[in-house]
């Protein structure tokens, strides 16, 4: 029988620790095989708990976990063959560096020989190989890191899971290690659910992120899926810097609507996503690049703006204007860019969107 397309099912997985407060509600979701899978969302999301429950380490209250077409709730942790990768590393602090990558090949009966050779393959993957006798103390967070990778790898699982695992690190180190995980997936071609609460994280290294808030996946898509068509004005705010004004439908054509704005006589068009009808609510999701300064006409939405606030962040310049009713609106403006340098508190300026870069969601 062919391989199933996904290595992981939840169906209809809860789960809640007094009874009372449901921590993940009805999961229905699947991990392709080979993927790399994000669990994206604040404290609190059901994120990582979902990931526990999958590891072993959590059971359902009710629901089915699924590996390979089988049933695993009832299996425990070591009989599930899942790599697991923790923020805090999680070796053993009296065993060397060799001793704790194959401590997973000593709990499967490998072979002494066998051992040496995988470790030493599972180093070399991870580029720490001339650190075979160290003791964890005396590496680096980063270092420690990585030989918890290859103690996660070095068995060959076709599922690894990590939970927050580049958190502890410094952020140029963490960003390189964010480059370093993704390569490996490639190479390996091994399923990795990774759970994190950085959304630049996210869109950097998956190939599909499920977005939590409240123990319920609010989307699941592409990194640039869930960024360019958020589903929901959560979602919008979560991923990455979003403008979000409120307003209701005047009218609708097709897919494109006109709203009037709180707060302003202005009406702007946005794009619905079929949901909305003339005398809804809404909010309106721009997100900070899309807006243009001194528009050249081509934009369905334009408006005259008040500079409140002029921040230099090196490659950008993030400024913050009065406009439309909103004194929050955001617009981020590459350095160098035509009247970048000219940009000071208290001038005016137009500025404009089209109407394919506003969502306007329920």
């Amino acid at each position: 029988m062919p391989a199933s397309e996904h290595i992981v099912r939840f169906d209809a997985v809860e789960k809640t620790y007094d009874g009372a407060n449901i921590v993940v509600k009805r999961l229905n979701l699947n991990i392709r095989r080979g993927e790399f899978l994000t669990m994206l969302g604040p404290s609190g999301s059901g994120k990582t708990t979902s990931l526990m429950m999958l590891a072993g380490f959590e059971a359902p209250t009710s629901g089915a976990i699924l590996l390979d077409g089988r049933p695993i709730e009832k299996l425990p942790p070591h009989r599930r063959n899942i790599g697991v990768v923790f923020q805090n590393y999680a070796l053993f602090p009296n065993m060397s560096v060799a001793e704790n990558v194959a401590f997973p090949l000593q709990m499967r009966k490998v072979s002494k020989a066998d051992q040496s050779k995988e470790v030493q393959a599972a180093l070399d993957m991870v580029q720490m190989g001339q650190f075979a006798s160290r003791k964890p103390a005396q590496l680096s967070g980063g270092q420690q890191q990585r030989i918890a990778l290859a103690r996660a790898l070095v068995f060959k699982p076709s599922l690894v899971l990590m939970d927050e695992p580049l958190g502890a690190l410094d952020k140029q180190l963490r960003e390189h290690m964010q480059l370093e995980i993704k390569h490996l997936h490639e190479q390996l071609g091994i399923s990795i659910v990774y759970v994190t609460h950085d959304q630049g994280e996210a869109l950097t290294m998956s190939d599909r992120i499920a977005i939590f808030n409240d123990g319920v996946v609010q989307q699941l898509g592409s990194p640039n899926e869930v960024y360019e068509r958020p589903a929901n004005p959560f979602v919008a705010r979560f991923i990455g810097d979003n403008n979000a004004l409120q307003g209701r439908v005047e009218s609708v054509d097709g897919l494109v609507c006109r709203i009037q704005l709180d707060g302003s006589q202005q009406m702007v068009r946005g794009r619905s996503n079929g949901s909305l009808r003339p005398g809804s609510r809404t909010t309106l999701s721009i997100r900070p690049e899309r807006i243009q300064i001194d528009p050249d006409g081509k934009h369905e939405n334009v408006a005259l703006a008040t500079v409140e606030e002029v921040i230099y962040l090196g490659d950008h310049v993030r400024v913050r204007v009065s406009a439309l009713g909103s004194s929050e609106i955001i617009i981020k403006v590459a350095n160098g860019a035509v009247g970048s340098s000219e940009l000071a508190k208290g001038g005016a300026l137009n500025i404009g969107w089209s109407e394919s870069d506003c969502a306007a969601l329920q």
